[in-house]
């Protein structure tokens, strides 16, 4: 029982210490907010402030019209000054969502700044996790602030896929090029477009199995191509593994530190006109593709078993968080 009631006590004073962060990051008086960035900095350094709960009410308030945009800018910038980079990161990822127009409605006053405060975070970060909506805002035509915010924010953040039930990731996917242009791209017609894009695999938690990245479109029942084999971490050399045996296939082996490493693939766009998501998953097939600069000067087939692990744990494939790329055919 004193159990129940010291946890229960502890987030009454974590719902109390989230209010009053909030509050002080739309304060009227500019020390009032430097307080309250301060505030955010110490908290969020010992690990007693949750950056979702604090993200989900600024966006509340917000929405009522309580909060000014330029003023949370101003806070989250001081915290982000003051070594909260992550946290600041974090709550941008919960906030902007419910801040992103919807086609024809009226763009908040503050929004393009506060977008690109999260763009310099992603652009000082090696990877960051992609905001939701931002792929589909970054992709509308015209030249206005907020787009061009979107587009910068869109184009340094990229894709994490997690280690399920671990504390680290499988690997993270940055710098997306479709068509040798950006991650968003407007095309007349369907047909087979090359999608490059570089990868991280630095899965210390999948032991020696042989993991793949696997790329396709939303909504398919299974992926398009492979494009990454190896064993934990990418980078390092390359080698055949299973070597003799019906599932034999070339992979990457690092024994150091993970590598980013660039792949490509070709990914075939339905002719009818839409919105068209490129997405990726890990697999843990017995073979893959390896679709590096080395891996290519090899001759690879596709191997169909692990373009079935699309829907594994996923019956409706990969989600939104998974998006690595947008075509649009007009």
């Amino acid at each position: 029982m004193n159990e129940c009631n010291d946890r229960s006590a502890q987030l009454a004073d974590q719902d109390e210490e989230t209010a009053a962060v909030a509050w002080g990051f739309g304060a009227a008086r500019r020390p009032q907010r430097a307080l309250a960035a301060d505030a955010f900095v110490h908290l969020t350094a010992r690990g007693s402030l949750d950056t979702t709960r604090l993200g989900h009410d600024l966006a509340g308030r917000a929405a009522h019209g309580t909060l000014k945009l330029g003023r949370l800018t101003e806070s989250l910038a001081l915290a982000a000054q003051g070594g909260a980079r992550h946290a600041v990161a974090a709550v941008l990822a919960t906030t902007l969502p419910a801040l992103l127009p919807a086609p024809g409605t009226r763009v908040r006053a503050g929004l393009a700044a506060l977008m690109n405060l999260a763009a310099d975070g992603a652009e000082q970060a090696e990877s960051t996790a992609p905001v939701e909506g931002i792929a589909e805002l970054a992709a509308r035509k015209g030249s206005g602030l907020y787009l061009k915010a979107a587009r910068r924010l869109h184009a340094n953040t990229g894709m994490v896929e997690p280690f399920g039930g671990g504390t680290g990731f499988r690997f993270k996917i940055r710098d997306v090029r479709i068509d040798g242009r950006g991650g968003v791209v407007r095309v007349r017609s369907g047909g087979s477009y090359e999608v490059r894009f570089e990868v991280l695999h630095d899965c210390s938690e999948c032991g020696n199995a042989i993991n793949q990245v696997i790329v396709g479109l939303a909504g398919q029942e299974r992926a398009q191509a492979s494009v990454w084999n190896g064993k934990q971490r990418s980078g390092g050399g390359v080698k055949v593994v299973n070597r003799g045996s019906r599932v034999q296939a070339l992979a990457e082996d690092n024994p150091g530190p993970a590598e980013w490493v660039g792949v490509s693939c070709e990914i075939t766009i339905p002719d009818r006109p839409g919105t068209y998501e490129v997405r990726a998953r890990y697999a843990q097939a017995y073979q893959g593709r390896l679709m590096t600069a080395k891996g290519r000067t090899v001759p690879q087939r596709e191997y169909e078993d692990v373009l079935d692990w699309w829907t594994v744990d996923r019956p409706d494939g990969p989600g939104p968080r998974s998006t690595i790329g947008t075509v649009i055919v007009e």
